[in-house]
């Protein structure tokens, strides 16, 4: 089977390029984070029409629903890491 240069690049990391820790979610646990996340997901999925890797090159295009969830993307993300460290920081 074929498998392209940069994937067996990512593979042989023992860490992310962009971040200090492997995230893994090989145990099959299911918890409330994962479910609320995954509906969030299909929520703006669903209401921009666009998956996230075709959103970012249409931001190239300068459209402003492109950019505006883009935008909001970004946003999420970095409200999820606030929220994830109050979680570390309560439980410590």
């Amino acid at each position: 089977m074929w498998i392209s240069l940069p994937f067996k690049i990512i593979i042989q990391r023992q860490t992310p390029i962009l971040s200090s820790e492997n995230f893994s979610f090989a145990s099959g646990k299911v918890d409330s984070t994962l479910v609320i996340g995954s509906i969030l997901f299909g929520i703006g999925w669903g209401i921009s029409g666009l998956c996230p890797g075709p959103l970012i090159l249409n931001t190239f295009n300068y459209l402003p629903v492109s950019i505006l969830f883009l935008i909001s993307i970004i946003s999420g993300q970095g409200v999820a890491r606030i929220i994830e460290s109050q979680k570390k920081t309560k439980i410590a």
